[in-house]
């Protein structure tokens, strides 16, 4: 798209571009390189793979307590514990982890 239309949409959502830092920040990869086999080599517990599941499918805290039937701080702990052993720093990183297919390069 020319920059004169994109400008024009700007203008017209009155809307500020990103800075040249928050773009970098957006574009930059998770603390820790990914395989398809990266949620295995975390060692996650059957429960947090449970967390994990739902949270990828697009849930709540509040509603992944209620269908594993556990307290909201358990959830907590468990998603604190997920994104420690994946090195994921966001519930948008660890759901992409879980529903992004990864290639193996041999």
């Amino acid at each position: 798209m020319p920059t004169s239309v994109l400008a024009l949409i700007f203008e017209q959502a009155n809307a500020v571009p990103l800075r040249p830092e928050a773009r970098s920040d957006i574009n930059a990869p998770s603390t820790t390189e990914l395989s398809s086999g990266t949620i295995n080599e975390a060692r996650l517990t059957e429960r947090e793979r449970e967390v994990a599941k739902l949270l990828a499918q697009g849930l709540t805290n509040k509603q992944i307590s209620a269908e594993l039937k556990i307290a909201l701080g358990t959830t907590k702990r468990h998603l604190s514990n997920i994104f420690q052993k994946t090195g994921q720093l966001s519930r948008t990183q660890l759901a992409l982890l879980l529903t992004t297919p990864r290639v193996e390069v041999q």
